[in-house]
């Protein structure tokens, strides 16, 4: 008993990482049991909306003018909005649960990857998407969580374009220094008003009545960036489009003195 105490004093640094672990996990299962709590508290809706109109079906009289296909179009897009909850979920659970993993990243081959992702929607819509990358030097961060970010900003930015704007435009742009990372996407979408700017990052949280859009999207980049010391900032103005700007620390200089 007595060794152990004084092992306990003798290793300060210790206790304090096992605090900080602790509190960490804290925080993770809060922000877990919050998303579950709003995410059954979303789809909530969209089930009774189904439950009804299925009801509508089976209890309908011939003789009236109800349109059977209007009612399965109603089923079907309320069961989109559900599984455009679920599909957020998974990498949610991923970014709140994974650790973060630095390593070397090229940004150039990234970004193309990610845009390849988008290219059927890009093409439907007829955006023009401009890439710019200046990386100079090496930069380490986490892989997977940076293509979640720029996977998410860039799903806004095809969202939230103007449908009636024959000149659709998406600007990524990437610069790398020794200490940081500075990604921003750009759109000139419908954009935002400046009011509800501090509330966009909040979970569940939609600034339009766009169908398409799942209110998770930003709250997970948020968090996301939370775990890898980054911040995100937005410039936008309703007609105008949006600039979100994310900055991240370049950890090229400790993960090669560790030899990653």
């Amino acid at each position: 008993m007595k060794s152990s105490l004084q092992k306990e004093i003798q290793n300060p640094g210790e206790m304090m990482a096992d605090i900080v672990i602790c509190r960490e996990l804290d925080k993770a299962n809060l922000v877990i049991n919050q998303f579950i709590k709003s995410c059954s508290h979303s789809m909530r809706g969209p089930l009774k909306s189904i439950r009804g109109l299925v009801n509508i079906l089976k209890d309908r009289n011939p003789d009236t003018d109800l349109d059977p296909a209007m009612v399965i179009r109603f089923i079907e897009e309320n069961t989109e909005k559900m599984e455009i909850i679920l599909e957020e979920l998974e990498p949610f659970m991923l970014n709140s649960s994974r650790e973060t993993k630095n390593k070397s990243i090229d940004l150039d081959e990234l970004i193309l990857q990610v845009t390849t992702n988008f290219q059927k929607e890009i093409k439907k819509q007829a955006i023009d998407v401009t890439i710019q990358v200046q990386q100079p030097g090496p930069f380490y961060s986490d892989l997977a969580r940076i293509r979640l970010i720029l996977g998410h900003l860039l799903t806004n930015a095809i969202t939230f374009q103007k449908a009636e704007n024959p000149n659709k435009k998406i600007s990524i742009q990437c610069s790398v220094t020794l200490n940081e990372c500075v990604l921003s996407v750009e759109d000139n979408g419908i954009g935002i008003e400046s009011d509800q700017h501090g509330n966009i990052f909040g979970i569940f949280y939609q600034a339009t009545s766009n169908p398409h859009g799942s209110g998770i999207g930003l709250f997970i980049v948020r968090e996301a960036l939370e775990k890898m010391g980054g911040t995100i900032t937005i410039d936008s103005q309703p007609g105008q489009g949006s600039i979100f700007k994310v900055t991240l620390p370049n950890l090229a200089a400790p993960a090669l003195v560790h030899g990653l």
